[in-house]
């Protein structure tokens, strides 16, 4: 009867190019929170009372066109919220 022989066997080009690889995502990751992207819709840090408070103001049934992030202002009061015919914010 023969013997088996078990081994941990290693490579240094596979750990090169997962390191390289590893390198290449960290650098990924960092640069997308490196550089500011501008947006429509503000950043509202998982704030679930922002959006609840922005969508109050909604009527239903909501419209088929869709609803977006924009300046619904009245005359008397300045308001961002959620509506179809919304303004550019400033």
């Amino acid at each position: 009867m023969g013997t088996s022989h078990h081994g941990i066997y290693w490579s240094p080009l596979a750990l090169l190019l997962i390191a390289l690889l590893a390198l290449a995502m960290l650098i990924a990751l960092l640069s997308l929170y490196a550089f500011p992207v501008s947006s429509q819709m503000p950043v509202m840090a998982g704030s679930a009372r922002i959006v609840l408070d922005g969508c109050c103001r909604l009527e239903a049934p909501l419209p088929k066109k869709g609803i977006k992030w924009g300046d619904i202002s009245t005359p008397r009061k300045r308001i961002a919220g959620f509506g179809e015919d919304v303004g550019e914010l400033k």
